[in-house]
């Protein structure tokens, strides 16, 4: 018969050791994708990522009165067994296992042998994506824990621990950060918002400088980077798609012309609150990449509707656009949008004062997502059919 045990690998990460499956049953290792069947089937309380150790208890009959026959039986189940070592590195472990596991835990793995090291060291090195809000935080850690810390060395190898004294997210050690990505260079997506306490353009470029196949690059909050950040984006990563650039102060208008120049196929940009950008920043971004989708020129009050306009000529796929708290922008640039932008879907303008319903209407006839409410005298209008008080209401107040 066959048992399937799921394991835990925060708090079993000692199970993998070599000494677990020198066992005289056969071990076959597989993979489990999580999926809403799976779930269903297995203990709710269990996480999203875990192995499946199916243990074949199958064995032939032993004659309890034949020494050798036991000794044959045995010697044939320890030739059938399998670890999870001997499955295929990087066509099987790192390609359909790992990448459906928490950065965290893979990194627990590293104490456990050299063996372990060496495979997520593998791991990293033809990883992705790297986020640390994958470093999910166990759910015995207490709320409030202490902060980021690092445990002496193992035996192996340093053992990072990810905490989160904050709901902002998990937050990884300077440590940590530099040898997980020292020898990565396939990195497809970059998202560094939870290392803005630390990170510097010295920890960054080597990164940037060594994956240039990189789409997506999240840098929001990263106060203490400097242009020479964006300049490194702009020249190592031509294929960039996604960039995040939200309060970072440092940004100014000839780092952001270097990334229209070099990074033509944009689909989104955010430089919410970056506020040394101006007009003819944006301009020359909305000429470069006429791709865009998604643009972010929140909390500044240098963007005019000079800059609305142009984008909205020349981003003719735009289909979401945040204005927020932009003071000067006015009915003028909203109309404009509205004729240009036939794909846009949202629009935000909370704290636009100059920005009302008679350019707001047309978009929202066409269902456009706004974030700020119609007027109270539409309400007062539909007050007035359902309770029938009309003559009490002066709607020209």
């Amino acid at each position: 018969m066959r048992r399937i045990f799921p394991l835990k690998l925060l708090s079993g990460a000692a199970f993998l050791s070599k000494q677990s499956f020198c066992m005289d049953d056969s071990i076959v290792v597989e993979p489990v994708i999580f999926c809403p069947t799976f779930a269903k089937q297995q203990n709710p309380d269990e996480p999203v990522s875990c192995l499946s150790i199916m243990i074949n208890n199958e064995r032939g009959a032993e004659d309890s009165n034949s020494m050798d026959q036991k000794s044959d039986d045995r010697t044939q189940s320890q030739s059938h067994r399998c670890q999870l070592l001997d499955l295929p590195w990087e066509d099987v472990l790192v390609t359909h296992v790992f990448c459906y596991l928490p950065l965290r835990h893979l990194v627990s793995l590293q104490c456990v042998s050299k063996s372990f090291r060496s495979l997520i060291q593998v791991y990293l090195a033809n990883c992705h994506k790297f986020d640390p809000a994958q470093c999910a935080i166990s759910e015995d850690r207490p709320p409030g824990c202490a902060n980021i810390s690092m445990k002496p060395p193992t035996l192996y190898w340093p053992v990072f621990q990810f905490h989160c004294p904050t709901p902002t997210g998990p937050h990884i050690p300077k440590e940590a950060f530099c040898s997980m990505l020292r020898h990565n260079q396939v990195l497809h997506h970059l998202c560094v918002t939870n290392c803005s306490e630390w990170i510097t353009d010295k920890e960054l470029l080597p990164v940037i400088g060594q994956n240039q196949h990189l789409l997506r690059v999240d840098m929001r909050g990263c106060v203490h980077l400097s242009r020479h950040a964006l300049v490194a984006v702009s020249l190592s990563c031509p294929r960039l798609q996604h960039l995040s650039l939200a309060h970072c102060e440092w940004v100014d208008s000839l780092a952001l012309r270097s990334l229209a120049d070099h990074c033509s196929d944009l689909r989104s940009l955010d430089v919410t609150a970056c506020r040394q950008l101006k007009d003819e920043a944006v301009c020359y971004v909305a000429g470069k990449c006429p791709a865009l989708r998604s643009l972010s020129v929140a909390v500044n009050a240098n963007i005019t509707d000079t800059a609305v306009e142009e984008v909205a000529k020349k981003c003719r796929e735009l289909e979401r656009l945040d204005l927020t708290g932009c003071l000067r922008v006015r009915n003028e640039a909203i109309r404009t949008l509205a004729e240009y932008c036939p794909k846009l879907q949202s629009l935000k303008v909370n704290h636009c004062h100059n920005v009302t319903e008679s350019s707001l209407g047309i978009l929202r006839r066409r269902n456009v997502e706004i974030d700020v409410e119609p007027p109270l005298q539409r309400a007062l209008v539909l007050l007035q059919d359902v309770v029938g008080f009309a003559p009490f209401i002066n709607l020209q107040i």
